[in-house]
């Protein structure tokens, strides 16, 4: 039995894959059933038939429009306290956007400028000089992605609290991945350094600065940064095991995510900071347009400073997911509508974490949404699958994907351009060419124009392009 086992998702920042998860606003499930969902309830109802474990809600302004909690906090004892719509839950990536906004808020008081160069806070850091804050907050500085690293993981399970300075030590010495502004590569890294800043100009940690600014005037009261708290106490996370089912995830200190995603909140709280930036009570309309404005870089996918921005029928949709071993979180403005959306879950499901966000999506705007119908896997005799093996580069990326069979089953592996490795990801085929990474992504593989074999890997909307080698 693997009670004892525990899982790591690749990643606290919603990193699946790649750097930027960025769903498009009009996907939807590759397979659908046939009765359109034309209520929140009909949603709600759906996917707790298809087995998402989570809570949910939906709010007008500062009214609650549908909130409902699903399942149980522990996914593997069925006999376990149910899940609340007040629960407690790792959001991971989300925490990028307070952070954010407490920069612009800081600029606002004439504290400082999103445009400084960095060696103005942090002269002692060998790449600062060609880095402004404004490219910490967008991924566009080019700074080394901390949770990239190949020995990350190893530490995260063995060390169970880190100082800021011991994150630095990831990436300090490093050379950037690329020049400043001319590309967008989400890193972590640069908002590790930005909390670092805003402790250094408040003369307050993290945790009670979040407190003293935003929670506890927000009225926040569920919410939280503290490098010592137990979030699993309310919920707990867990990953998801092709042969085993749900199992427990491994237990991460929110110091090793800090300002880049170490905040704990719930369903409430997070209305009231959607509802916040829709007023601008916080930070003015002018900043939080500022935060959701798409930078005009290569690759950016409509990031902006701690948000992204898509475009669905002429409205803005402004949002971001995250997530922490076990725990997906998703949080959507439509400010048009003065609309916001919330999706967490317990597990590291983002498959249907995405595609209940959409459905709800769409029945607030559309009327109604389609289903999504479970994946299932199909047999494919291992003589074709043997055909699949390989490794494939992708030059947007700079990424290798090496696939390999073992025994009856193909697994890909990627490389980072550092030469670091990805987790392991068993390929689950829906026909001879085309085949699942869990609830991650698809893979398809596909003939060029000029005969050449490569693979269509597609996530959450974007399409990247790896050749065979």
């Amino acid at each position: 039995m693997p009670s004892l086992k525990r899982l790591l998702t690749l990643s606290f920042l919603t990193l699946f894959l790649f750097s930027s998860t960025l769903l498009r606003a009009d996907s939807t499930a590759s397979s659908t059933v046939d009765s359109p969902l034309r209520s929140f309830s009909d949603v709600g109802a759906t996917f707790e038939s298809l087995g998402f474990n989570g809570v949910a809600m939906v709010a007008t302004g500062d009214q609650v429009q549908w909130s409902k909690a699903f399942g149980q906090k522990n996914v593997e004892d069925l006999s376990a306290d149910p899940l609340s719509t007040d629960t407690q839950f790792a959001i991971g990536s989300i925490s990028k956007q307070f952070t954010s906004a407490l920069i612009l808020r800081m600029q606002e008081r004439g504290l400082l400028l999103i445009g400084d160069s960095l060696d103005k806070y942090f002269p002692d850091y060998p790449q600062a000089s060609k880095i402004t804050l404004k490219q910490l907050m967008s991924h566009t500085a080019g700074v080394p992605n901390y949770t990239d690293d190949s020995i990350f993981w190893k530490f995260v399970e063995s060390v169970p609290f880190v100082s800021l300075k011991d994150i630095f030590n990831f990436f300090w010495h490093k050379e950037l991945d690329f020049e400043p502004n001319s590309k967008h590569s989400y890193s972590n890294s640069g908002y590790i350094l930005l909390g670092a800043l805003l402790q250094n100009l408040s003369g307050k940690d993290y945790g009670t600065l979040l407190h003293d600014e935003i929670f506890e005037p927000l009225g926040m009261k569920r919410s939280l940064y503290d490098e010592t708290y137990d979030y699993s106490s309310e919920a707990r996370g867990h990953g998801f095991d092709r042969d085993y089912g749900y199992i427990r995830s491994s237990d991460m200190s929110l110091s090793w995510a800090h300002a880049a995603g170490g905040i704990v909140s719930n369903l409430e709280d997070l209305r009231l900071w959607n509802f916040a930036l829709d007023q601008g009570t916080f930070i003015s309309k002018e900043s939080v347009a500022l935060m959701a404005k798409p930078v005009n870089v290569p690759g950016s996918g409509g990031y902006g400073l701690g948000l992204v921005t898509a475009v669905y029928k002429g409205m803005e949709l402004q949002w971001h997911t995250g997530g922490l071993p076990g725990f997906m979180s998703y949080s959507m403005r439509v400010p048009a509508k003065s609309l916001s959306i919330t999706v967490f879950t317990n597990t590291d499901d983002t498959y249907l974490r995405n595609q209940f966000m959409n459905a709800l999506l769409f029945v607030a705007l559309d009327g109604e949404a389609k289903a999504p119908a479970p994946i299932l896997e199909v047999e494919v005799p291992a003589e074709m699958l043997k055909r699949r093996e390989g490794s494939f580069f992708c030059e947007e990326l700079g990424m290798t994907a090496l696939v390999e069979l073992e025994g009856s089953r193909l697994y890909l592996s990627l490389k980072n351009s550092d030469d670091s490795m990805q987790p392991q990801l068993y390929m689950m085929p829906q026909d001879e060419k085309l085949f699942f990474l869990r609830d991650i992504a698809s893979l398809k593989y596909v003939t060029s124009e000029n005969n050449q074999e490569q693979i269509e890997l597609v996530q959450s909307g974007r399409k990247f392009i790896f050749k065979r080698m």
